[in-house]
């Protein structure tokens, strides 16, 4: 993990902790727990499923403290991320730190500086993309996959409007978030969804597999088969996303669904040994 330590100027008023704790529970909607040596907010980014642990300690967790600008108090207040992540998580978490230390007034201390100083989110995401390249330069068996920038940022997208599209759409229609995969095969990460055979679903782009389930079986279909078959029955919704269009099976289209998927059969991916991964094991290319 990568650690982001938080200080605060002796010219301000001593932090006060329930605010803190307040703000963290309400605002951030973030799970509080209290243990005997600290309390942890965890914070869980939508996004790409991941979480991020801010901390409250009893005991500081800076090494050298007494070589710390004396200007500023440590408050023994931190945050734990993943050294691997992509780039677009990366930005959700520097906007975070940055919405913390403005509420705040907070400083930081991380690795890839000497001493305190303000929050700089160029310099910040310059440290998480070194800290990336020599955690997995050190740990040659840590598994990582690699999906394009672009299409990250996609995901990113589609990801952040999923609360709010079905509103928007005011169709009886699912959402889900994208499944990434391993093939087993291949360096590069597969995007898959999940459908349920005869539910109305939204279907995000670059998708590589469906993975059907149906009461007989779950089993993964490439893509371009199942468009193959359906797209003609879809509605192509346009400008919820930016570049891209996604597609809404619904309505008599589902009943008509119905009758294709015994075609799907011959087609699964029954030779390859998929693995869902997480967000951790992604990086951009």
């Amino acid at each position: 993990m990568m650690t982001i330590n938080f200080f605060r100027s002796r010219n301000l008023e001593r932090i006060d902790y329930a605010d803190v704790i307040l703000y963290f529970e309400k605002d951030l909607k973030c799970e509080v727990i209290y243990g005997e040596e600290d309390v942890k907010f965890i914070y869980k980014d939508i996004v790409f499923n991941l979480e991020y642990i801010f901390s409250i300690t009893k005991r500081s967790r800076v090494s050298n403290v007494s070589y710390i600008n004396p200007e500023y108090v440590n408050i023994r207040f931190c945050l734990d991320v993943p050294e691997v992540m992509p780039e677009q998580s990366s930005r959700e978490v520097l906007a975070l730190i940055d919405q913390v230390c403005r509420r705040f007034d907070l400083a930081v201390l991380y690795g890839g500086i000497k001493d305190v100083e303000s929050f700089d989110v160029m310099k910040m995401m310059n440290y998480f993309s070194t800290t990336r390249t020599l955690f997995l330069e050190q740990n040659p068996e840590y598994e990582y996959f690699v999906l394009p920038s672009n299409i990250l940022t996609h995901i990113s997208n589609y990801h952040q409007v999923l609360p709010f599209l079905k509103e928007q759409i005011k169709e009886e229609v699912e959402t889900k978030q994208y499944i990434f995969l391993s093939d087993g095969l291949s360096q590069n990460a597969k995007l898959a969804i999940e459908w349920e055979v005869g539910t109305p679903l939204i279907f995000p782009p670059h998708l590589d597999y469906i993975k059907i389930i149906d009461v007989e079986s779950t089993q993964y279909l490439p893509a371009d088969i199942f468009f193959k078959h359906l797209i003609r029955h879809m509605y192509e919704l346009k400008n919820y996303i930016p570049d891209v269009s996604l597609l809404m099976l619904c309505g008599k289209a589902v009943k008509k669904s119905l009758s294709k998927v015994k075609k799907f059969k011959k087609h699964y991916s029954q030779e390859l040994m998929f693995k869902e991964i997480s967000a951790t094991n992604l990086i951009e290319k």
